[in-house]
């Protein structure tokens, strides 16, 4: 028996639990990564609309407008940022093997 054969019926015996550990992992990077960004986007939502009320406030205008268009601008800027970030994240990231065992054409 030969190394392949014995890490096939390794692998027959416990299938693809390191395999299987690997893409959980990959998954919950992936998550953390996005929860993240989601944050950003509410953080800038709540600094726009601070920013834009002061601005409403001096100008002499409805702060709850204000609040609102300043929301907008930041939390669509803020949106876009965060979505061209996980976009080059997703592309930089290598996802895991299948599987630990080299790949072969015997059956």
């Amino acid at each position: 028996m030969d190394k392949f054969q014995k890490e096939e019926s390794v692998d027959s015996v416990f299938p693809n639990s390191i395999s299987a550990h690997d893409n959980r992992t990959h998954e919950t990077n992936t998550a953390e990564f996005a929860q993240a960004g989601k944050r950003k986007i509410a953080w800038a939502g709540l600094l726009g609309f601070v920013i834009g009320a002061l601005i409403a406030h001096y100008l002499g205008t409805p702060l709850v407008r204000g609040g609102f268009w300043g929301t907008m601008l930041f939390g669509l800027s803020t949106t876009v940022w965060v979505l061209m970030r996980i976009k080059k994240h997703h592309a930089n990231l290598v996802p895991p093997q299948s599987s630990p065992t080299q790949e072969s054409d015997f059956k």
